[in-house]
């Protein structure tokens, strides 16, 4: 099965990051982050890929792509201040696109 922007957006993915040429499409309700809270990433689906599977709702089982955000440099790591972190986050009323670089997509390995 090839993986379209169709079956992508009937599996919630409407979200997409282009790196290196290749799109990827997430759900961007669904993001994790790393131990340290420095980068938040979303299980993705890369457009045009060929996998097999033969029902699209076991796509994401079987695949394992990851895009990446890294944090803001300059943001209290959560990992080793966690207090200072809060404290930063409460002061600037935050918003998740205010910590992570929206501009610097990577594919992120788990």
């Amino acid at each position: 099965m090839i993986i379209t922007k169709q079956i992508a957006k009937e599996l919630g993915c409407y979200e997409s990051a282009e790196i290196e040429g290749v799109t990827y499409m997430y759900d961007p309700y669904e993001e994790d982050y790393s131990i340290d809270g420095s980068v938040s990433y979303f299980h993705a689906l890369k457009i045009g890929a060929d996998v097999n599977v033969d029902d699209i709702d076991d796509l994401l089982f079987y695949t394992d792509w990851y895009v990446g955000y890294p944090m803001y440099d300059g943001i209290p790591n959560m990992k080793d201040d966690y207090e200072a972190y809060v404290e930063w986050a409460n002061d600037n009323c935050s918003e998740w696109s205010d910590i992570y670089n929206v501009d610097k997509p990577f594919l992120y390995q788990k």
